[in-house]
């Protein structure tokens, strides 16, 4: 078991997690930060406002970014329309 925080990054800000949470593994951190970033999406368009959030970092008890959950990780892009996520091009 271990300690993660959830930094919420927007395109202009960083919501920094001073609770935490506790997880068996960093696998079960990363599905809680897919389901996290859906439920920020929804909100967001409930609300009609369009600061999506970007990321959500996953950091460990010791303040190192132990990886991160994105946008267009968690959500279909068809779900949002073109021009909202912007991937980087594909490197063959």
């Amino acid at each position: 078991m271990a300690t993660f925080y959830f930094n919420i990054r927007y395109r202009h800000s960083l919501m920094i997690d001073v609770e935490g949470a506790v997880f068996a593994s960093i696998d079960a951190a990363e599905l809680e930060a897919m389901e996290s970033i859906r439920d920020l999406v929804a909100g967001a368009i409930l609300a009609r406002t369009d600061d999506l959030p970007v990321a959500i970092e996953i950091v460990d008890a010791a303040g190192f970014r132990v990886t991160e959950v994105t946008l267009a990780d968690s959500v279909p892009v068809s779900l949002l329309g073109p021009g909202v996520i912007h991937r980087p091009p594909s490197r063959s």
